[in-house]
């Protein structure tokens, strides 16, 4: 599923690639986390209450 994804994004021409999109040409095939750790404070204090 990602390689169709990859494969329409990597068509795309450079002026209606987004941000996202660009992540996922650059991370396709490749580990990436794209945690962020700052939105997950309010799960992590509601679970210790």
């Amino acid at each position: 599923m990602m390689t169709l994804l990859y494969k329409k994004a990597s068509r795309l021409p450079e002026s209606q690639k987004t941000a996202e999109i660009q992540a996922i040409i650059e991370t396709f095939g490749k580990k990436a986390d794209f945690v962020d750790y700052g939105s997950l404070a309010p799960i992590i204090s509601a679970v210790t209450e």
